[in-house]
């Protein structure tokens, strides 16, 4: 999954609903047959799916979930915490690409998108189980979009990514109890 034309691949049906292997591929830039190569491997582990209506090279795919909840790599035993781990590493570094691009093209963006986006960084003095409950409510109250697609989003929307991180700045002193 931590594959870069895989993820890609993944944010474009996510963001575009059901695609061939060919209009995938002109959203990833990279050649129909590599995008179809990858796809048949998302499938096998079960993050994609064919969709209705298609033959051969004319065969959609699907998400088969919108999102993911990836477990903490210290939870994990093992080559799967491993994984895990780079991709964390892999996702929260196309994030940050995705930042980069967005203060690089900003100007780019009618005004209401300019003004309705937000970058804001809290340094907090919180508990774990305050923390958590942050967390919690932030992904309730964004999983009400989690579901759009071309085929059911409102006439006006497009593509917003969200990141949410919250963790601690230092490991905790056992002597201060802190």
């Amino acid at each position: 999954m931590s594959h870069p034309v895989r993820l890609a691949l993944m944010d474009a049906l996510r963001d575009e609903g059901a695609l061939t292997a060919t209009q995938a591929a002109e959203l990833v830039g990279e050649s129909p047959a590599n995008c179809s190569f990858h796809l048949r491997t998302l499938a096998k582990y079960g993050f994609v799916r064919e969709a209705e209506g298609g033959k051969g090279r004319e065969r959609p795919w699907q998400l088969v979930a919108v999102a993911h909840n990836i477990p903490d790599a210290g939870e994990l035993a093992g080559e799967a915490g491993v994984a895990a781990g780079v991709l964390v590493e892999v996702l929260a570094e196309r994030h940050a690409e995705r930042v980069r691009t967005w203060l690089h093209t900003a100007v780019q963006y009618p005004e209401e998108w300019r003004e309705s986006s937000f970058f804001d960084t809290f340094r907090l003095q919180m508990t774990p189980a305050e923390l958590a409950r942050v967390g919690a409510e932030v992904r309730a109250l964004l999983a009400e979009f989690t579901g759009r697609t071309t085929e059911n989003r409102p006439p006006g929307a497009m593509p917003v990514s969200i990141t949410a991180i919250g963790f601690p700045t230092r490991i905790p002193n056992a002597e201060r109890g802190r």
